[in-house]
């Protein structure tokens, strides 16, 4: 009766929380207790001794029994509403109590959100330092803090040197822990990549510097062996090729290509050839050699010299190894790949990257598997690339940068990585600068900057709002599903109003350890007061670099774009609509319990009936209830049987053919008198499909085929009952 009750409710009140499914199974049950209470009725005309009434009080009293089991079930899922409630209520709360920490601590605007939350390293030197490259992504002395290399290549006549300072929570951004110095005057020691990478696979991260004009431009690289007690004295060198103007060392990587364990070393060297370009591949290992094990050739230009670019007004022939880089692996083979960027390659200095997958030891060849080439003159494509799993598929995708696509603004590419990966068709995505801004030139640095699972890109644009002022900026792109990536940045840093090319170099890691990257970012020069009249001079023109100094910048990560005022504003209102919600839910609720009667009541009802009533409570009545019980499940099961024979969704002349078919097998068998016992068990048979084909009448023709399905899902819930 409780629940006849609350049906009786719930279709009295459609706005309630209950849908057509619970709707559907509460009617189910209405009809089996009024089936049940017609059982009681037949067992009463065997025992006169008891009329309907008492019978049916008796009934009452057994169902009294099950009372609270089945108002849970009745109100289980508005209960599960109230808590769901509940629980997203507290979290917005936590939410809000969140973003109004960091409001306290003045983080808002997204774009200048690091503004209070970084560093400058203010190196103590008195003549202009032009700071050419970056990195944090090491760990020297693997204490779990990323360190932190800078270099300033015009040290010393350009002699070059690198600072080194070790991660940690109390940086002293003024002092270095380590100077590494070129030899000579003119070896422009440091000049371009400063990298990071095991070779000796002893735990520690090494150390490997470039100095591309050592040897009147032959060049040279230096590898400092990591540890607990490194120095700053070179445990191996490797030349260029003696006698050639190559720039060995120009470009640098440190990766373990051929998947042995130890971390392998690609140099290249642009200008070799009459600036054709070659690249040197040396083989990692605990007593690495200095002989390279593998050389990439250049392509060049068909008359085998160089060309005059109006651009840079230099005469190039291709560059190939300005760039190189083998930090992931794309086809997910094992073995890291390697893209050399030849950023003059091609007839109209379109760019070209050139991608060559690894493998092992025996089986690496130099031959190109892919190439990539700008979209347009004088693109440059090649100038920046990286690989980095972006959509957290498994697979590290492929990236590249062409700083002067898109009229100047450059442009950042995405090829997907995968099992399958074709480097012959289009970039899968195409992120694109501001105006005038060259982004993507010349480093790309891919992390998970926000903390989400997916791999982000950091880029610069370096000539930022154009080329008469050149300030510079940094970008963030955001990473995802493949499905879900847009194209628009999410995360800008401004740099200081007197700094000059800043994203020159972007680099990042965990340098203090906290779990979330940290992004550094190099300056290559930044205005000073050149007359000395206490006012900030503007500088134009292309030579501005020779006056300015650098600065290298530390944001501390994480670093994400949401406005806090506004998502404060947000979150509060959210909570006020749960809350709103909550209050309407636990009013239906109680009105709803008015209809359900407590078990104590219905004791107190039955305290009264007169003793001689007990008698009634016989085995009789269990196995009366036992009879229903099973009555209930077959019914379910001819219930389950109609929609599995898809019989639910018939029309409705299909329906009246089947019960007229049914009707007259049914009146055939009751006219025979020598049924034998199959035909008996036909004809109970043929009356319970019958009967059930009667209740489906009442659904409409165009509602059928969804109630079958809701059947069908509640169906394992019904039988279990």
């Amino acid at each position: 009766l409780c629940i006849v009750a609350t049906v009786t409710y719930f279709e009295a009140n459609p706005e309630s929380q209950y849908d057509g499914t619970e709707m559907m199974i509460l009617s189910l049950l209405k009809n089996a207790i009024n089936e049940f209470l017609e059982a009681g009725r037949i067992l009463d005309e065997s025992d006169a001794a008891y009329d309907d009434d008492a019978l049916f009080s008796k009934v009452l009293y057994v169902l009294s029994k099950r009372q609270e089991t089945a108002a849970q079930h009745i109100f289980a899922r508005l209960i599960k509403n109230l808590a769901d409630r509940q629980e997203k209520a507290a979290e917005l709360e936590e939410k809000v109590s969140s973003l109004e920490a960091k409001l306290e601590e003045g983080r808002n605007e997204f774009s200048k959100m690091g503004q209070n939350n970084y560093e400058i390293f203010k190196l103590d030197t008195k003549e202009p330092e032009l700071i050419s490259n970056t990195c944090a992504e090491g760990d020297a002395n693997s204490d779990g803090y990323n360190d932190i290399l800078i270099a300033e290549y015009s040290w010393d006549n350009f002699t070059g040197r690198v600072f080194f300072f070790y991660g940690g929570d109390d940086i002293d951004f003024s002092s270095p822990d380590m100077i590494f110095e070129g030899e000579n005057v003119m070896n422009l020691f440091g000049n371009r990549p400063s990298v990071f990478g095991d070779v000796n696979n002893d735990g520690y991260d090494d150390i490997v510097i470039g100095a591309y004009g050592y040897n009147n431009w032959t060049g040279r690289v230096y590898i400092y062996y990591g540890g607990p007690d490194m120095d700053n004295i070179s445990d191996l060198t490797l030349d260029g090729e003696k006698g050639a103007l190559c720039r060995f060392g120009q470009g640098i990587a440190v990766a373990d290509i051929d998947n042995d364990g130890f971390n392998d070393v690609v140099i290249g060297a642009q200008s070799y050839d009459n600036e054709r370009g070659r690249v040197y591949l040396f083989w990692g290992g605990e007593t690495m050699d200095t002989t390279a094990d593998l050389i990439f050739e250049g392509e060049g230009y068909p008359e085998g010299k160089p060309r005059y670019e109006p651009k840079i007004n230099k005469m190039v022939q291709g560059w190939f190894g300005r760039k190189v880089d083998a930090s992931g692996d794309v086809n997910g083979d094992g073995y890291n790949d390697i893209v050399i960027g030849a950023r003059y390659a091609g007839d109209k200095f379109h760019g070209t990257a050139y991608l060559f997958l690894g493998n092992s030891k025996k089986d690496m060849d130099a031959v190109c598997d892919y190439a990539f080439r700008g979209e347009d003159i004088s693109d440059q494509m090649g100038t920046g690339s990286k690989f980095f799993d972006i959509d957290n598929d498994g697979f590290d995708d492929f990236i590249l940068a062409a700083r002067y696509a898109r009229n100047s603004r450059g442009a950042v590419y995405i090829w997907w990585g995968g099992e399958n990966f074709d480097g012959n068709k289009p970039a899968d995505v195409v992120l694109q600068g501001e105006p005038n801004s060259n982004m993507g030139g010349d480093y790309v640095m891919c992390a998970d900057f926000n903390s989400d699972g997916y791999g982000d890109i950091l880029t610069g644009g370096y000539n930022y709002p154009d080329i008469d002022y050149q300030n510079g900026r940094a970008y963030v792109f955001y990473g995802n599903k493949k499905t879900l990536i847009d194209t628009d940045c999410d995360y800008i840093f401004d740099p200081e109003e007197d700094t000059k090319f800043f994203g020159f170099s972007v680099s990042g890691g965990d340098v203090n350890n906290d779990g979330h990257i940290d992004a550094l970012i190099g300056a290559r020069g930044s205005v000073e007061n050149m007359n000395n009249d206490g006012q900030i001079d503007i500088l134009t023109g292309a030579n501005q670099g020779d006056y300015c100094k650098g600065k290298t910048f530390l944001y501390f990560g994480p670093f994400v774009t949401e406005d806090i005022q506004e998502e404060i504003k947000t979150q509060q209102a959210l909570v006020t609509k749960i809350e709103e919600e909550l209050s309407d839910a636990k009013q239906k609720l109680e009105d709803a319990r008015k209809f359900v009667p407590y078990s104590a009541a219905f004791q107190d009802v039955f305290e009264g009936l007169p003793e001689s009533l007990n008698r009634f409570f016989t085995p009789e009545l269990e196995q009366l209830q036992s009879e229903t019980v099973a009555s209930i499940r077959d019914d379910s099961y001819v219930l389950h049987e109609g929609i599995r024979e898809n019989r639910i969704g018939m029309s409705d002349i299909e329906l009246s053919a089947y019960i007229d078919e049914w009707t007259s097998k049914i009146d055939d068998l009751e006219s025979r008198d020598n049924r034998n016992k199959e035909q008996d068990e036909e004809l109970e048979t043929l009356k319970t499909q019958l009967s059930w084909f009667e209740k489906v009448k009442y659904v409409p023709p165009e509602e059928r085929d969804t109630k079958k399905d809701i059947l069908n899902k509640e169906m394992t819930r019904l039988r279990g009952n």
